[in-house]
């Protein structure tokens, strides 16, 4: 913790932490967020706080804010801290990662001013919904303005714990050190800096949580699903698309299995590419690694990286089979797509 109150690096890696925590895949489904609110959002902050005290209890925290800018990139990270104080027993000490969805362009801009804001005074947060069902529903107040949601996570609860009370500021010494000169949170929030290299892991924890699409688009992507050419073969991945594909089937075996697993799968494509693993033996590792559901969700991508025709043939049965046992339709052939064996 003494890392991430005194450095920029330290709050980011934290920050890395909360978007994993609260958006691990094997969360249950009512103590999901629902990913609307990631995709609609205009800025997050992230805050890491310890709460302690016993009867009055002390609360103090360090972060950082991102925006989102307008041609959709994130924008660099901004390092903020919190005080605050309430009422009631609290035995020790409790260490709380906040995650807060700045749902409209003045929340951002109650960064970028000099001075601090006050939870529950000068921006009002609001308790976060849960659950895919909960994303259509969550997106305005009664006023019409989207409220600002906050989520928590302590020790494997979720929830629970307000931020309300608080004050939040800018950290003008964490931003000064980190990017090696004067920088005021409006320059870092609206683009003039480029994302630095040490938020990177931080940017792709967001980008996992988002590549699952809006609820909204959900019945576009079914109604293509369930097109005539729905059991076509993807085509091979080609140019460019070859890394893009890659990384993303990646990330997807990282937020499954962990970087065990990523290396485990790399070892397997090596083998069956190489003829060193036959067809059984690749389809038996896909069967015995991944679900049913992550599997229908992983293997017209790996299909994609796929080159020999033979293999790409052996393991579209595989999916097939699986999609006949899941009653499912299978994904439209989409772009062209580059092959990593």
């Amino acid at each position: 913790m003494t890392d991430a109150i005194t450095t920029m690096e330290g709050a980011i890696r934290a920050a890395q932490q909360t978007m994993e925590h609260l958006f691990n895949p094997n969360l249950e489904h009512d103590k999901k967020i629902p990913i609307d609110l990631i995709h609609q959002a205009k800025g997050i902050a992230f805050l890491t706080v310890i709460k302690a005290g016993f009867v009055w209890t002390a609360r103090i925290g360090t972060g950082v804010v991102i925006a989102k800018l307008p041609d959709g990139r994130w924008s660099a990270p901004s390092a903020i801290g919190t005080l605050g104080m309430g009422v009631g027993a609290e035995m020790g000490g409790q260490l709380i990662e906040f995650l807060i969805i700045l749902n409209s362009e003045a929340a951002v801009k109650s960064f970028m001013q000099k001075g601090q804001l006050s939870a529950g005074a000068n921006m009002e947060f609001a308790a976060g919904p849960y659950g895919r069902a909960a994303g259509a529903n969550a997106n305005f107040s009664a006023s019409g303005v989207a409220p600002n949601y906050t989520y928590s996570h302590s020790k494997g609860l979720f929830g629970g714990v307000g931020l309300q009370g608080s004050a939040i500021a800018a950290r003008p010494d964490i931003n000064k050190k980190f990017y090696g000169r004067e920088i005021t949170p409006t320059e870092i929030l609206t683009g003039a800096v480029d994302q630095p290299a040490a938020a990177s892991q931080l940017y792709d924890a967001i980008n996992r949580a988002i590549s699952i699409p809006p609820s909204g688009q959900v019945d576009m992507l079914k109604n293509k699903l369930m097109s005539p050419f729905a059991d076509r073969m993807p085509a091979p991945a080609v140019g460019p698309d070859i890394q893009i594909v890659y990384d993303r089937v990646l990330s997807t075996i990282e937020s499954v299995s962990g970087e065990a697993g990523v290396n485990e799968f790399k070892l397997q494509c090596k083998e069956y590419g190489q003829n060193r693993c036959s067809d059984a033996e690749f389809t038996s590792y896909l069967a015995n690694k991944f679900t049913r559901d992550q599997a229908l969700y992983l293997i017209p991508d790996v299909i994609r990286l796929l080159q020999d025709q033979d293999k790409r043939k052996n393991v579209w049965d595989y999916y097939l089979r699986l999609k006949s046992e899941a009653n499912v339709p299978a994904p439209v052939d989409a772009k062209p797509s580059p092959s990593l064996f």
